[in-house]
């Protein structure tokens, strides 16, 4: 028993006794051997304040650009939107001579083809017919409608009507000459072969007008405008002169805003 707690009293010693204290850092500085920090001289402070000057100087110059920028683009998108909205215009007078011309040729086809023989019992008028010739002619005409001339005014049912377009597809033939067609026959007393000629023509002038537009929207000059138009016939003189006038206005703005941009972007470099 006395051994025992002889044994275990040095243990408890030993765990009861605290670590020594570590050692310093060899290359630990006393706060007594740091030297005071110089004070700057007036030369340097010189230094240091056109420095700071300098450096506030070019932010407010980065920002006076970018103010400039933001004017500039704003100016550039305002000329490139009227440029925009001059060949937007010149588009429309394209259309609405190439659409004259298309009507002209369709009174013309109507004329020769289809007047003075439409069923006394038709029920559609003459006028109707002669508006849809003209629709038809100028690429007006859509699917929709023929289907709703032939239900609701020529009394065809709408599952004949359904019949017609599919049997149309199913032979690879355009649906709208095809409807436009079944409404003649119904509506004329023209022969089938007439029929067929009459929505021939028509088509013709319709892929002649979209043909004329592609021609005019690839020209690069207001003389080449001219010949296409002249190529076209049945377009007055009058007609072409006012066109191509406009035509040479819209290119020399376009050519004024390209000059402009480009001379403010060889300024920045």
């Amino acid at each position: 028993m006395k051994k025992i707690i002889y044994f275990v009293l040095p243990l408890v010693l030993l765990a009861c006794t605290p670590p020594p204290a570590p050692e310093p850092p060899k290359n630990l500085i006393e706060v007594g051997e740091l030297e005071e920090i110089p004070e700057l001289s007036a030369e340097d402070r010189e230094e240091d304040r056109e420095w700071i000057e300098d450096y506030e100087q070019r932010k407010e110059k980065l920002k006076d650009l970018a103010t400039q920028d933001t004017k500039q683009k704003e100016i550039v998108v305002e000329k490139k939107e009227k440029v925009t909205a001059s060949k937007v215009a010149l588009k429309k007078e394209v259309d609405q001579i190439l659409k004259n011309r298309a009507q002209k040729k369709a009174e013309e086809i109507f004329e020769k083809q289809i007047a003075g023989k439409v069923k006394k019992d038709s029920k559609i008028s003459e006028e109707e017919i002669k508006t849809l010739i003209a629709k038809a002619s100028k690429g007006e005409l859509e699917v929709d409608e023929l289907k709703q001339i032939l239900i609701k005014k020529l009394g065809i049912s709408e599952e004949e009507v359904e019949q017609i377009i599919s049997e149309a597809k199913s032979k690879g033939e355009d649906v709208k000459k095809v409807l436009l067609a079944k409404v003649l026959e119904e509506t004329t007393t023209l022969s089938k072969e007439e029929v067929k000629q009459v929505v021939e023509q028509v088509q013709e002038v319709a892929t002649e007008t979209t043909e004329l537009l592609k021609k005019i929207g690839n020209a690069t000059t207001a003389k080449e405008i001219r010949k296409i138009l002249e190529d076209a016939g049945d377009i007055s003189e009058e007609a072409i002169s006012a066109i191509v006038e406009k035509t040479e206005e819209v290119l020399e703005e376009e050519k004024s805003f390209l000059r402009e941009t480009m001379a403010k972007l060889y300024a920045r470099l």
